[in-house]
């Protein structure tokens, strides 16, 4: 239903080959499993998907780094959003601000801002 209501996105499904790798968190004691998983490139996309779901009124999640310790990022017969392609960071020095997409991990936001001379507070798994 999803790819063919938004063929335009990316998606996997279980039994696809890609699903267990694009499926795999942190905790690998979590074992959700999602109806599919959507790898959104842009903020409209994202904004395609959760339309899509509340109007079908399927659950849906973010995955980004994948690291909450409870696996929240995947749920159950859900569509989760892969946010990870979102992951530019701008910098603007002289404003002493930075745009930092949805699927920044901490260690990228933390190489990106150095390279400026900038730091910010950051989880501790750097990866």
């Amino acid at each position: 239903m999803l790819a063919t209501e938004l063929p335009s996105l990316q998606s996997v499904s279980q039994g696809d080959a890609d699903y267990e790798a694009r499926r795999k968190i942190y905790n690998s004691a979590v074992d959700k499993k999602p109806l599919a998983i959507v790898i959104a490139k842009s903020a409209d996309e994202v904004a395609s998907v959760v339309k899509f779901a509340s109007y079908h009124g399927i659950d849906i999640s973010i995955r980004a780094g994948g690291h909450d310790l409870f696996g929240r990022s995947l749920v159950e017969d859900a569509i989760v959003i892969d946010i990870r392609a979102l992951n530019e960071v701008q910098v603007d020095k002289h404003a002493g601000t930075a745009k930092v997409g949805g699927g920044v991990l901490s260690l990228h936001l933390s190489k990106a801002l150095a390279e400026h001379g900038c730091i910010t507070p950051c989880p501790n798994i750097a990866t």
